[in-house]
């Protein structure tokens, strides 16, 4: 009797030279899954090798690529989608977390009898710039045109789906992984040649989300009381030139190492001695889980939402409040590193679980329109 083939899920995520929330998110639920049963492909948004695209085709994946996001040209998208759905009818479900192009690709798989499709909301705002104030009606909009929708926390689920229903799907991550290691801290801080510096890091893209410029403000302001502190960031991004011209400006870039993106990023948490995460908003923020994990005492803006709060690790601050006041309360507070694993197991934050969740959240999907199918 032959093997039965695994259901097969078409994630369609932006692609390229990226590794951030999003594809990390992904990658964690894809090396977890029971790939027996459940099997994510993946179509992308850039024509080039992406940062995961070794990793996806180990894991038996297959990588889809169209170069919208460079050519701009919606109707060749639109032609290569109607395409694309009409020849892969494979694909029962598909998993948006896209939203600039969500109405598109959503309605051209609608159109071509794709029954479920999902809406996976990550964000709890747009930039405040003229490109924001354009997204954030598009992204209104996605909720007419997919019928199953998911969410990184009740403030994401709101803005994307409003009072519509959504299932929370934790930002879940490989306890394992990020658990404080005396000797890779040891490996490297030796490394970078830090000796009993005061450390604080950050990991993200260097974007206008993420908040690097006020960043650089407080590390400029913790310097003034703690002249032995270092900044480590972590990320690629648009803005990294800007922030490293600012670092210049403020005098501060001698003591700020730059490390562009890293594979084993895990490593790096154990060499901080705080993380800092300023950001303008965010749809959860996986790096303040996976600080907490690590047992690093974690500060960040109050706009974030509170199911970060997954221990006692971590600060929550006003952006309305200045730089000075910021560095004033990190450097004031107990920076002492805890193991709060079994705190932060309760909050269902555990990989190795929820990836059985999602697992069985996607087979009750696709049975339940089977079922449907079937009665009619």
């Amino acid at each position: 009797m032959d093997k039965e083939e695994p259901i097969r899920i078409l994630q369609i995520l932006p692609g390229g030279h990226i590794c951030g929330g999003i594809e990390n998110f992904i990658m964690n639920y894809y090396r977890n899954i029971d790939r027996s049963k459940v099997q994510f492909d993946f179509l992308v948004h850039y024509d080039e090798k992406g940062y995961y695209d070794d990793e996806i085709k180990s894991l038996g994946g297959k990588i889809y690529y169209t170069n919208v996001r460079k050519d701009k040209n919606i109707l060749k998208y639109i032609k290569f989608l109607n395409k694309f759905f009409k020849e892969h009818r494979e694909y029962k479900i598909i998993h948006g977390h896209m939203p600039g192009l969500a109405p598109i690709y959503f309605l051209v798989a609608k159109l071509n009898g794709v029954k479920i499709r999902i809406a996976h909301s990550h964000v709890t705002d747009t930039e405040r710039t003229l490109k924001g104030t354009i997204l954030k009606p598009i992204i209104k909009s996605i909720r007419f045109f997919s019928n199953v929708y998911f969410s990184c926390s009740n403030e994401a689920g709101k803005f994307m789906f409003g009072k519509r229903n959504f299932t929370i799907v934790k930002n879940a991550i490989d306890f394992e992984k990020f658990i404080f290691n005396e000797n890779k801290r040891n490996e490297i801080r030796e490394k970078l040649k830090l000796n009993n510096e005061f450390v604080v890091g950050c990991i993200g893209r260097f974007n206008h989300q993420k908040n690097h410029t006020f960043l650089l403000d407080i590390f400029s302001e913790m310097l003034k009381t703690k002249k032995d502190s270092k900044l480590i960031l972590i990320g690629e991004g648009a803005l990294e030139e800007k922030i490293r011209e600012k670092a210049e400006d403020l005098g501060i870039s001698k003591d700020i190492i730059f490390l562009g993106v890293k594979d084993n990023v895990q490593d790096y948490y154990n060499a901080f001695d705080a993380f800092i995460l300023p950001t303008n908003f965010e749809g959860l923020g996986i790096v303040l889980i996976e600080a907490q994990v690590n047992g690093l005492p974690t500060y960040t803006s109050d706009v974030v939402p509170k199911e970060t709060n997954v221990s006692k690790l971590i600060h929550y601050i006003s952006l309305r409040n200045p730089a000075s006041y910021w560095a004033n309360d990190i450097l004031s507070s107990n920076n002492e590193r805890k193991d709060v694993i079994e705190d932060i197991e309760k909050k269902h934050y555990n990989i190795k679980l929820e990836a059985q969740i999602l697992q069985d959240k996607y087979i009750g999907l696709l049975e339940g329109e089977d079922k449907n199918e079937r009665n009619n």
